[in-house]
């Protein structure tokens, strides 16, 4: 994980380092984010949570 200091959330907007595309978090399944493209269609993937970067929050940080 790079750039934050909490893990992705679900609905959090995020770059998939690995893959270098902008992406949704869908779900995380133990530790895993399951991303979807932000723009387009696509089929939906697994990040490794160390390349993704949060760009923008789903929701605000307390």
């Amino acid at each position: 994980m790079t750039g934050s200091d909490r893990p992705p959330e679900i609905g959090d907007t995020v770059r998939d380092h690995g893959t270098g595309r902008r992406a949704v978090v869908t779900d995380i399944r133990r530790g895993i984010p399951h991303l979807r493209p932000t723009m387009g269609s696509g089929p939906p993937w697994d990040a490794d949570p160390e390349q993704v970067e949060v760009l923008e929050r789903a929701r605000p940080t307390p």
